[in-house]
């Protein structure tokens, strides 16, 4: 089940590789009479071995079928015969053929929703982005009767669309609810893969060090299970990272790791889109013949294997570096040829830089009448793009398009050399590269974000180490008012045993006078106003609020009251505070019944709770 939700993205994608679903060395090019036997994983075993003749004639033959013997399974035909159009990346027709199968009637509900989902693909690559997201709407409406890989899948269909639109903190959202599934379900290595897309999506959000931790477990998992070719693209994902953080020398390194897997497990467009985005790091580190070299070695291989879209790639750089550099003939030779390839091929924003550096090479060579040419060329070209509101999404999904479409036909070649090394997962590897190309055009629109998360982050540490400092120290604070209030009663204790000592001794004279004398002076003692300033002092700093309340709510309480309060709040007995106050228990109760009148209190209602809830 697994395996064919992988499949199923493949179709929606960029319908590249897959072997968990057949046995290494089984083909699929003699078609199958008995119509019984025509099913998903057939048609996805096809498109597994890139047969697209084959792909053409069972979906062409199983749809006449339908139609003529057995119209119960017409849904299905069309549904088989849209995953073919989307295979040869006609998403008009997928379009139209989808939209044929909902209309049918007594369509199982599990394969309604896998229609929405090849339409809703369909829609997204030819730029109709609400019409993509109401067909998952229509599966999302019954989610939790939905098989959770399934699930998973749509999940990632979402993300795909809030991804083209610029919404990154949804399109990261669904990223994550896609890993918990593909993880519950057991999926480790699609769940890696997912975690390579979140670290595309935290690095055009800024928050760069979030982006290289998912980036990194991506890689460690990959290359834990040998998994070379999904380790290749995460490479080169994380190189052109590099790049946008002015790593140059790090970039760089993961970079030709990239393309030396590539070249080992002969990956040809890998190795091709990796070394020019080389190029790019070398320029840019100062490295000007280096880059220079790089990206003439990927134009190479880009021209052997006919990847226009990588042709152009590789021409607007290599122009661009020579202008740099002041070379006009080399600027001029190879924009040209991007000119020439951008409008055979229908590549307006590639025809857009092409008249671009053509204006400013013939400005060079002082031949400004061609310049002025070819820069009112650049002008209309780059009016007619831009004056639409969606032209920047059009470029994008025009650039995912013709890329992933010359990857799949260089897949094609590799698959009848190598199939027994290619697995499943190859997929996963399309699908970065279909990010990481998608996130170059607008990655660097974002850098704003980074310094105010990082501010944020340091000023809830420093909130917490505030306040975790707070409540050691009140915790001091409540041990040492604990303490003291214990010293006071046995100090006040001790003295009253003094006292009652000495009034039974019976002398007369000079010695009786000094004794009269003494117990005088530990009267006073025990009624020391310092003792209680010190004591309510640290009362006060372990509660500040509560004389706060107390005295605006009562006004009236006389001081001895108000320390009365403080002792019942601390939750002491009436022999505790006795010893405190240094009276007896009989005059704890009269005061304890004199601030409850104070207080205004009835017969049934608690001293204590009303002191407490101050």
């Amino acid at each position: 089940m697994i395996e064919q939700g992988l499949f199923r993205i493949t179709i929606s994608i960029v319908c590249t590789l897959s072997l968990y679903l057949f046995s290494a060395g089984q083909t699929f090019e003699k078609l199958p009479l008995d119509p019984n036997g025509i099913d998903e994983d057939l048609i996805l075993g096809y498109v597994h071995n890139a047969a697209e003749d084959s792909l053409s004639l069972i979906t062409s033959s199983f749809l006449s079928y339908a139609q003529n013997e057995d119209p119960s399974r017409l849904a299905e035909a069309y549904y088989y015969r849209a995953m073919y159009t989307s295979f040869i990346f006609d998403y008009p027709e997928t379009i139209v053929l989808t939209q044929m199968g909902l209309n049918q009637k007594e369509t199982s509900v599990d394969l309604l929703d896998r229609i929405h989902k090849l339409s809703s693909t369909a829609h997204l690559f030819s730029g109709n982005l609400d019409s993509a997201n109401y067909h998952l709407d229509v599966i999302l409406e019954h989610e939790d009767s939905v098989d959770p890989e399934f699930l998973a899948e749509v999940y990632y269909a979402r993300y795909q669309i809030q991804f083209t639109e610029g919404q990154d903190e949804k399109a990261l959202e669904n990223l994550y609810k896609s890993l918990e599934l593909f993880e519950a379900s057991g999926d480790y290595s699609f769940a890696a893969t997912i975690r390579s897309y979140i670290g595309v999506i935290y690095h055009r959000m800024d928050r760069d060090s979030l982006a290289m931790v998912y980036q990194q477990e991506a890689l460690d998992y990959f290359i834990e299970n040998d998994e070379l070719d999904n380790a290749s693209y995460v490479y080169l994902e994380r190189g052109n990272m590099l790049i946008d953080l002015g790593r140059y020398t790090n970039a760089i390194e993961d970079l030709q790791t990239g393309i030396d897997i590539s070249q080992e497990i002969g990956h040809i467009g890998n190795v091709a889109n990796g070394l020019n985005i080389l190029g790019r790091a070398l320029a840019r580190n100062g490295d000007i013949k280096g880059g220079i070299e790089k990206n003439r070695q990927a134009l190479a291989l880009c021209r052997d294997y006919q990847i226009p879209i990588g042709i152009a790639s590789c021409e607007v750089d290599l122009a661009t570096l020579f202008l740099d550099i002041q070379e006009a003939d080399s600027s001029l030779k190879y924009s040209i040829e991007l000119y020439e390839i951008s409008r055979r091929e229908g590549f307006p924003d590639y025809e857009e830089d092409a008249t671009d550096l053509l204006a400013r090479t013939y400005a060079m060579k002082n031949d400004f009448d061609q310049a002025y040419k070819f820069r009112t060329k650049h002008l209309a070209i780059k009016d007619s793009i831009y004056s639409q509101e969606t032209a920047e999404k059009m470029a994008e999904l025009r650039e995912v398009y013709e890329r992933e479409k010359n990857l799949r036909e260089v897949e094609s070649l590799k698959n009848q050399a190598k199939i027994e090394r290619l697995k499943r997962n190859g997929l996963l590897g399309g699908m970065g590269l279909l990010l990481l190309l998608s996130g170059i055009i607008v990655n660097r629109e974002l850098q704003r974000r980074k310094k105010s998360r990082l501010l944020l982050e340091a000023e809830l540490e420093l909130k917490e180490a505030r306040n975790e400092k707070l409540r050691q120290k009140i915790e001091f604070k409540n041990r040492e008012l604990s303490s003291n209030a214990l010293n006071m009663a046995r100090k006040n204790e001790f003295l009253q045993t003094i006292d009652e000592k000495l009034k039974s001794i019976s002398i007369e004279g000079e010695a009786a006078k000094s004794i009269h004398e003494l117990k005088n002076d530990l009267r006073i003692e025990g009624q020391m106003e310092n003792n209680w300033d010190q004591f309510m002092s640290q009362f006060k700093e372990t509660d500040p609020s509560f004389y706060q309340k107390l005295n605006e709510s009562y006004p009236d309480l006389s001081k001895g009251e108000l320390r009365l309060s403080a002792l019942i709040r601390m939750n002491l007995g009436n022999k505790e505070i006795a010893r405190m106050l240094n009276i007896s228990d009989e005059g704890v109760k009269k005061a304890r019944y004199r601030l409850r009148k104070k207080l205004d209190l009835l017969q049934e209602d608690s001293l204590e709770a009303k002191l407490l809830s101050l």
